[in-house]
């Protein structure tokens, strides 16, 4: 998937206000959570073959979150990673050594926690589909308690993005 595609795909899926309130959150819970699926295109915006990079350098999304996953405003790079956000307060980035996505420690950012995808586009095709899960789980309160619905979710999402391997990523984000 293309950061371009990943972007467009938000509007299909994103919940309007009046979705959550129907679930019966308050007003202002309905807008932080509506607010989450928000971002603004840059004013000047480059081309790169790795898609996260288009996707942070392309697109602001300061207010975009994902369950616990935020972005940064910019790629911070180190000798083996490139950090491209956080989930939690662990260190999401690709591997310089074999473009991999991987949650590093954010106190020990050379300790690799979890891995997130085979490379930046397995990435996006399966971070989308498991915020497409939690976003069904938000505005359907059948889904939140349907332990078959997350699980199929957490299969589909870990073969997106590359196999079994992936798999405790999307069951942490999406959960059981």
């Amino acid at each position: 998937m293309t950061a371009a595609e990943f972007i467009e795909q938000i509007k299909d899926f994103a919940p309007s206000i009046e979705d959550i309130k129907k679930v019966g959150l308050s007003d202002d819970f309905a807008v932080l959570l509506s607010n989450e699926y928000k971002y603004a295109i840059r004013d000047v915006t480059s081309h790169s073959e790795n898609e996260i990079d288009n996707l942070i350098n392309n697109y602001d999304l300061s207010k975009l979150a994902i369950s616990l996953i935020s972005f940064n405003k910019q790629i911070i790079e180190t000798e083996d990673y490139r950090f491209f956000g956080d989930d939690e307060a662990d260190l999401l980035g690709i591997s310089n050594a074999t473009q991999e996505i991987v949650m590093t420690d954010h106190e020990a950012p050379d300790f690799v926690m979890l891995y997130c995808a085979a490379n930046p586009s397995a990435f996006l095709d399966a971070l989308l589909a498991a915020w497409r899960t939690l976003t069904a789980i938000l505005i359907d309160d059948s889904k939140s308690d349907d332990k078959k619905f997350r699980l199929q979710a957490i299969k589909t999402c870990s073969d997106l993005a590359g196999g079994d391997k992936y798999h405790q990523f999307y069951y942490s984000l999406i959960g059981e």
